[in-house]
């Protein structure tokens, strides 16, 4: 129950992440990142607050901020390298 769930949150964060910045990143590597990020997040913060694998409140929002997190270290890092790109083709 608790792998489903992660992969629902880390769908749903992808998909708003895409709607967003759809010119910068493509939806395969957000539902990637995504879904890694909501795993690692949820799973650690469950494990940190010692519930195991078993749903609970401190490892959904793990989920959640781990999803956004990843998510986030990805487009700043595919804007820069097209922010590169664009400065040698002035040159």
């Amino acid at each position: 129950m608790l792998i489903w769930f992660i992969a629902g949150i880390g769908l749903l964060v992808a998909l708003v992440a895409w709607s967003m910045f759809r010119q910068v990143i493509g939806l395969a590597k957000l539902i990637a990142l995504a879904v890694a990020g909501s795993f690692v997040g949820g799973v650690g913060a469950n494990v940190i607050a010692g519930n195991g694998f078993e749903l609970e409140p401190a490892g959904l929002s793990g989920t959640l901020v781990g999803a956004v997190a990843l998510v986030a270290l990805g487009v700043i890092r595919d804007l820069n390298k097209a922010r590169r790109r664009r400065k040698k083709r002035r040159r």
